[in-house]
């Protein structure tokens, strides 16, 4: 792949991230930044949402419920409920897990 970030105006992020990147975002799973303070883990998420919101704003300007939407969490602060939620007991009856 390579320089699909670079058309959105994204530079200096090495093929190999930018790869693992855009396989998270096609499959819709979580990635997970790690680094030391400082490398612009939390600047790049930031760019990389506000660049592919933009794009989806653009074309579907009037339908907000098709504009991508993305969120940053802080993992050396975050709970596990905090991304999940709480287990509702009532689907564990049944052997289902719901939060």
């Amino acid at each position: 792949m390579g320089k699909i970030l670079e058309q959105l105006g994204i530079y200096g992020i090495p093929e190999t991230i930018e790869n693992s990147i855009l396989a998270s975002l096609t499959l819709g799973d979580p990635a997970l930044l790690i680094g030391a303070p400082g490398t612009a883990k939390i600047d790049t998420v930031q760019m990389i949402g506000s660049a592919l919101r933009e794009q989806t704003r653009r074309k579907f300007p009037n339908d907000p419920d098709k504009w991508m939407k993305f969120a940053i969490y802080d993992a050396s602060k975050l709970e596990y409920e905090d991304l999940l939620g709480i287990p509702n007991p009532e689907p564990m009856r049944h052997g289902k897990m719901e939060f």
